[in-house]
């Protein structure tokens, strides 16, 4: 009887599939061990039903306000029956939202009270608690699908303004935020790594829920296709891999209406959670050619597989594989050729300069249906531009030899270097924030290959240099240079270890030695007075 009801399937790697059966706020429990056909009764169910947890087909937990209870199925012989643990103390003033990760694993979100989670790490005999979140509300906690390996737990609430949030058990002391791009959550789920919330109207996602930031820019609204006026049930969205796509269900909970396409369920297909464009040219380790007029790469293009679905794609640059030293980001690429995206880099290729190296990678941004919904990036891959440092035998830019490109930990007052020409007599020298040397810090004419920065530079960050004869000849400029300052060193004050001045006592025999020398030393001044 009634609408509020629960239903749970034992997880993967269970030995049987079950189907557990719950009505909320009764003692009406039931199981089914034939999808369904029929229903047997979990006598002796102790409390009325707040939420229900399966960790296996032998084995699970329900929870009755701020009390839990343990099932474990007993077998003997050719019969069996279900044991309980009843009258486990949460510590919480109310429950609302349970879950499971293994058998011992259990965490608890409070109903809005303290805006807590409790969770015991041996199958409820003891619970810890977590700290309030900033939001509190009828909490909502899943655990990560990797959480034997990381220990984190994901929190949210049904507050209008709440966020997600995560913690790690053992090694968190507050809640890291995760800032949604939309507030107040009905659901949590995750598989493949990407982890969903269901805020009403929708749902959100985001690809990378372990990295330690996480932007509202890394999170993706899931709402195509949904009527107006949708409204999740709370504790209803369900997530599962489906081949190369994670397919997501939510029940809208307003009454139902099939023809309307009211209190339905909804089911959404992400097509983009798994799978990535691949690159293709420039290859792994390939070689753009150089054009030898201005040394900078020749035209040439960027491509990479078609990925189903998508019309546009996101292209970055940059000078190292973890593009910290960013060369240009480039959006909203839409190809000509949907099923063979390319890109030419016409545009930027005074920043791609020749005999360095660099990284690119791609992803997409859109679907065809105008979903703005990101893929995962693609791996990084690394090429390189042919050197171009002569024609002829002679330089046509100066060749910058210090700081190199890529260079790390360098220090704040850094000296600079580079293989000019005979001859010339002024160089000028240019030091900025960017690779377009817009924001110049240092612009000087120098009589020397060389220059010395008087100043400090900031610690951890990136600058870039270039240089080009002046006179008595003009000469192209050379590549512009990108490197690292050091790091702040732990100011970890030095003591000098004290230094112990011991003075040691004079020997007798040294005392017996001089008074003889001094003896001696009378008697011959003696003999020579008798003497005169």
């Amino acid at each position: 009887e009634g609408n509020n009801i629960i239903l749970r399937h034992t997880p993967r790697g269970s030995d049987a599939e079950v189907i557990f059966f719950a009505t909320v706020n009764s003692t009406d429990a039931r199981y089914s061990l034939d999808e369904g056909q029929q229903w047997k009764r979990l006598w002796n169910c102790p409390y009325s039903v707040t939420d229900m947890a399966v960790v296996s087909n032998e084995m699970f937990y329900v929870l009755s306000d701020n009390l839990l209870a343990k099932a474990v199925w007993n077998k003997e012989g050719y019969v069996g029956m279900w044991e309980w643990d009843w009258d486990m103390e949460t510590g919480l003033l109310h429950g609302y939202s349970l879950s499971v990760s293994g058998k011992d694993f259990v965490f608890v979100g409070d109903n809005g009270a303290d805006g807590k989670i409790a969770y015991s790490m041996d199958g409820g005999v003891t619970f810890n608690w977590t700290p309030a979140v900033s939001e509190t509300g009828n909490m909502l906690v899943i655990p990560d699908e990797d959480f034997g390996s990381n220990r984190f737990i994901y929190a949210a609430s049904d507050a209008v303004v709440s966020g997600v949030y995560r913690w790690a058990i053992r090694g968190s002391s507050s809640w890291k935020e995760l800032h949604p791009s939309r507030p107040g959550f009905s659901g949590l789920a995750q598989r493949g790594g990407a982890l969903y919330g269901a805020y009403g109207a929708g749902v959100v996602r985001t690809l990378i829920p372990h990295l330690g930031i996480v932007t509202a820019d890394d999170w993706d609204t899931l709402a195509v296709g949904l009527v107006a006026g949708v409204a999740f049930r709370a504790g209803t969205l369900r997530a599962r891999v489906n081949e190369d796509n994670i397919d997501l269900w939510a029940i809208d909970d307003r009454p139902y209406n099939f023809g309307a396409e009211v209190g339905c369920l909804w089911i959404y297909s992400d097509s983009f959670a798994l799978k990535t464009p691949w690159p293709t040219s420039p290859a792994p380790a390939g070689l753009v050619p150089c054009n030898n007029c201005t040394c900078r790469a020749r035209t040439f293009f960027f491509r990479w597989r078609e990925l189903a679905l998508a019309e546009r794609y996101d292209l970055w640059i940059a000078l190292d594989e973890r593009f910290s030293q960013m060369i240009v980001k480039v959006e909203n690429i839409t190809p000509a050729d949907i099923h063979g995206p390319t890109w030419c880099p016409e545009s930027i290729l005074l920043r791609i300069g020749c005999g360095s190296t660099y990284y690119w990678k791609v992803r997409s941004c859109s679907t065809t249906e105008g979903e703005r919904v990101h893929s995962r990036w693609s791996p990084p891959v690394r090429f390189t531009v042919e050197v171009c440092s002569k024609i002829g035998g002679m330089h046509i830019a100066p060749v910058p030899e210090a700081p190199e490109n890529g260079s790390y930990n360098v220090s704040r007052s850094p000296g600079f270097s580079w293989q000019g020409f005979p001859h010339t007599t002024k160089y000028e020298f240019i030091l900025a924030r960017d690779a377009a040397l817009t924001q110049v810090i240092v612009h000087e004419e120098v009589s020397t290959s060389a220059y010395l920065y008087g100043g400090e530079l900031d610690w951890d960050t990136i600058y870039f240099w270039q240089v080009r004869a002046i006179e008595p000849v003009l000469s192209e400029p050379s590549d512009a240079v990108a490197f690292t300052v050091m790091s702040q060193p732990s100011s970890v004050p030095v003591v000098a270890p004290a230094v112990a001045v011991v003075i040691l006592p004079t020997p007798f025999w040294v005392w017996f030695i001089i008074g003889i020398l001094a003896l001696l030393a009378i008697v011959v001044i003696w003999f020579c007075l008798v003497g005169r």
